[in-house]
């Protein structure tokens, strides 16, 4: 019964050491086709095999929880792959580009004068963003505004929104 639980302990430390640390077995099996062993599979099916057997190796001897490791290992391990290869090969949005800004809404956050920059605050993809604004009047602060034009990955040029 010892060795399952130090088996199942390796496994869930393995697990906690690739969460902190990464894939910690990038490149060993790279011989195998696709992703079919990573550090979660190896992590699940260790800490399910040496739990599980731990469990029945009372009720069924050492050679039965063997066996009952096996299988809830194979299952937690294939679940394991199963979610990191669904979670790796995740679509994700497009990064959002300077072209992304015109037309965006925002408010003027700094006063911006007829000859420098001020700030505007405007949401992109989501997420509250400050840039440097320059515009051909003065803006006070609070007023709405609409992106026109980007002028660098930082700034922009708005009007007054109507």
């Amino acid at each position: 019964m010892t060795l399952f639980i130090v088996v199942g302990v390796v496994g869930l430390l393995l697990l906690v050491a690739s969460v902190v640390v990464g894939e910690i077995f990038d490149g060993l099996f790279d011989a195998l086709p696709g992703d079919v062993l990573s550090t979660a599979v190896v992590a699940g099916f260790l800490a399910a095999f040496g739990f599980a057997g731990s469990v029945a190796v009372g009720s069924l001897g050492t050679a039965g929880a063997t066996g009952v490791g096996v299988v809830a290992g194979a299952l937690v391990g294939g679940v394991a792959g199963w979610l990191t290869r669904g979670l790796t090969n995740a679509r994700t949005d497009a990064t959002p580009t300077g072209a992304d800004l015109v037309g965006l809404s925002g408010t003027i956050v700094t006063q911006v004068p007829s000859q420098g920059y001020g700030e505007v605050s405007v949401t992109v993809a989501g997420h509250l963003t400050k840039l440097n604004a320059r515009a051909d009047e003065v803006l006070l602060v609070g007023t709405p505004v609409r992106v026109t034009a980007t002028l660098s990955p930082t700034s922009v040029m708005v009007v007054r929104r109507a």
